[in-house]
């Protein structure tokens, strides 16, 4: 995969080294292989990404809030806060990226597609696709929810309240 364009998407942290090294570690493997890269903070994001190649360093989180952003663009998680994040949206650590990037660039490694959900509330599409999960509440976290889905012609109803 010919990567003309990179972008770098953190999280924004100030006090832990372990990440600020990860993410130091990827600018410089991206530098070291001349591969253009623009970076900005997952604060910074305000509408749809465009490059060939999206890096999060981070963890889910970082992933997961990057992909509202992403369309048909991959994204290569660098897991970067060690055993305080599980990352399984991640594929690479800092000690393996540099490896994993090779093998994007030589085509052995591809891109795996994930299902995302789009959702309709009330026959309003929301945005942003969703990738692992979605959470119905109400207002009140002691009242009761009710909500009903529907996938092609099959529905399914279901109240639920806080004990």
């Amino acid at each position: 995969m010919k990567l003309n364009q990179v972008l770098v998407v953190y999280k924004q942290v100030t006090d832990n080294g372990e990440h600020l090294s990860t993410l130091d570690s990827v600018y410089e493997e991206l530098k070291n292989r001349g591969i253009p890269f623009d970076s900005i903070s997952t604060k910074q994001i305000t509408s749809h990404i465009n490059a060939d190649l999206v890096i999060t360093v981070g963890g889910d989180g970082t992933v997961l809030y990057t992909s509202h952003f992403v369309e048909d663009r991959p994204i290569l998680g660098v897991k970067s806060f060690g055993k305080k994040s599980v990352g399984f949206f991640c594929a690479a650590l800092k000690n393996t990226f540099g490896r994993i990037l090779e093998q994007i660039e030589n085509g052995e490694r591809q891109p795996k597609g994930l299902h995302r959900l789009r959702l309709k509330i009330d026959k309003k599409i929301v945005a942003e696709p969703a990738l692992n999960d979605i959470l119905f509440a109400n207002f009140n976290p002691a009242a009761t929810s009710k909500y009903k889905i529907t996938i092609g012609k099959r529905q399914a109803a279901k109240e639920s309240a806080n004990p």
